[in-house]
């Protein structure tokens, strides 16, 4: 019997992969108080909860729209993956790694060692996101010739 990725090449497979692993990485979230960046804050408990089971829903959509080259869900992947990347560039510039580090839950021995780390400065940071979510946007790019309007 055929399956439903034999009509998905390789590639498209690949960025569904991804989808449902971000997805599936949400499950963790809880042992931070659900720690969520918007836009240069951390939201925590219910209000970081709510988010972040927003981008479980929507990874794993575009996880199954991906599968099945739906151009809506190449479209919404770069728009989940340029919200993504503003939410985390503004974040990173406004909130240093150690503010981030003192404000997460966690043990005191773990903050400890955190707090040891010499953190790069800002925009080392922000060069590597830049580069996390290019890299994203840039392999969607080369992925748009795989999703076709039925």
């Amino acid at each position: 019997r055929p399956q439903f990725t034999d009509d998905c090449p390789p590639r498209v497979q690949t960025l569904a992969v991804v989808w449902a692993m971000a997805a599936i990485s949400v499950v963790a979230m809880p042992a931070y108080d659900w720690a969520f960046p918007f836009f240069g804050r951390l939201l925590f408990g219910a209000a970081g909860a709510l988010p972040w089971i927003a981008v479980l829903v929507v990874c794993a959509v575009l996880a199954w729209g991906s599968c099945r080259r739906r151009p809506w869900a190449w479209w919404g992947g770069v728009a989940s993956a340029i919200t993504a990347a503003a939410t985390t560039m503004v974040t990173s510039i406004r909130l240093s790694s150690e503010e981030i580090v003192r404000t997460l839950p966690m043990a005191e021995d773990q903050r400890r060692i955190l707090a040891s780390i010499p953190w790069p400065g800002v925009w080392v940071i922000s060069l590597g996101w830049i580069v996390v979510w290019g890299s994203m946007l840039v392999y969607l790019v080369t992925l748009r010739p795989y999703f076709r309007d039925d």
